[in-house]
């Protein structure tokens, strides 16, 4: 080592070695495209939705029941300032509405065509997936059906992808009106 006339003479020769023997940063491969989903949960079935189609989660707001609409057509409610219409996810892919508790979440939807929230059983938190984890639905589900274009793998966890454009245009959830008996 050579000598240092002073402690910051000291510290350059110290800084200058090791950058002399310092071994490289190993090289890391780039992971690849990432999207941001959002899983959760309506009933049994484990979801993902882009997080570009969610506009807000949030818990379950008070509303106003609307007369003469289907059981899964729950009302509507003022969400930040916007008179937003809500509907039970689970009632209208599966027919019953779900129970709702303390993990029940609202989903509000980002659509120019629908103001809309989806209750779903419960919200499993944000994901990063790789675009290249997107694979063909394996969904057997006919509810889903739909909905579900493909599927993207988390490891050993396999998500199909549901995507709320396609909801919106799909006729029976359009058609909230109940029928006369």
């Amino acid at each position: 080592m050579v000598r240092a006339d002073t402690a910051f003479d000291y510290f350059r020769e110290i800084d200058r070695l090791a950058a002399r023997n310092a071994a490289g940063m190993p090289k890391r491969k780039d992971p690849g495209k990432l999207w941001q989903g959002l899983v959760y949960k309506v009933g049994d079935a484990t979801l993902v939705t882009p997080l570009d189609q969610i506009a807000a989660i949030l818990p379950v707001p008070r509303l106003v029941r609307v007369p003469g609409a289907k059981p899964w057509a729950l009302g509507v409610a003022n969400v930040r300032g916007s008179l937003t219409a809500l509907f039970d996810m689970h009632g209208f892919l599966y027919g019953s509405n779900i129970l709702q508790d303390r993990r029940s979440t609202v989903l509000v939807c980002k659509s120019d065509q629908l103001n809309a929230a989806l209750i779903v059983s419960a919200s499993l938190g944000l994901r990063n997936f790789l675009e290249s984890a997107r694979e063909p639905s394996r969904n057997r589900e006919p509810a889903l059906a739909a909905c579900v274009e493909y599927d993207v793998r988390d490891g050993q966890s396999v998500y199909p992808v549901f995507d709320f454009a396609r909801l919106y245009v799909t006729p029976s959830f359009r058609d909230v009106v109940a029928k006369e008996n």
